[in-house]
C-alpha cells in the first residue's frame, strides 16, 4: 500500500516513509518520482501534542507525585515503557492516518 504524493499526485510514498516523514516542522520524506518533500499534516501534529502532554503528565505523576510501594526503579521502568509506547503510537498514527502535505523545506 502506497500513499499519494501531494506534489505529483502519484502513489509513490511507502508506509514506512510516511511513518518517518514527521510532523509539519520536519524535513519530511522525498517522493521518488518528483523528488519533492512532503510531511504528515495537522492531525499528526495535534496527535503528537496531545499524546506528548499525556506522557509528560504521566512521567511527572509517576516520578514526583505517586506515593506508593513502587520502588523508584520500577517507576523509571514504567516511564521508559511509556516513552516507547508513545514513539510507537506516533509512528503508527503517522503511517496509517491523516494525509501527506507539502513540506516547508525545499
Amino acid at each position: 500500500m502506497k500513499h499519494e504524493c501531494p506534489h505529483c499526485h502519484k502513489k509513490t510514498i511507502t508506509i514506512w516513509n510516511k511513518a518517518m516523514a514527521g510532523s509539519l516542522t520536519s524535513k519530511g520524506t522525498t517522493c521518488p518520482e518528483c523528488k519533492m518533500r512532503s510531511v504528515n499534516g495537522i492531525p499528526s501534529t495535534i496527535f503528537r501534542s496531545v499524546t506528548g502532554i499525556a506522557l509528560f503528565c504521566f512521567a511527572v505523576y509517576m516520578l514526583f507525585i505517586l506515593d506508593s510501594a513502587l520502588s523508584m526503579s520500577m517507576r523509571y521502568l514504567y516511564v521508559i515503557i511509556a516513552f516507547a509506547v508513545y514513539f510507537l503510537l506516533v509512528k503508527i498514527f503517522d503511517a496509517f492516518f491523516g494525509r501527506l502535505v507539502v513540506s516547508q523545506w525545499k
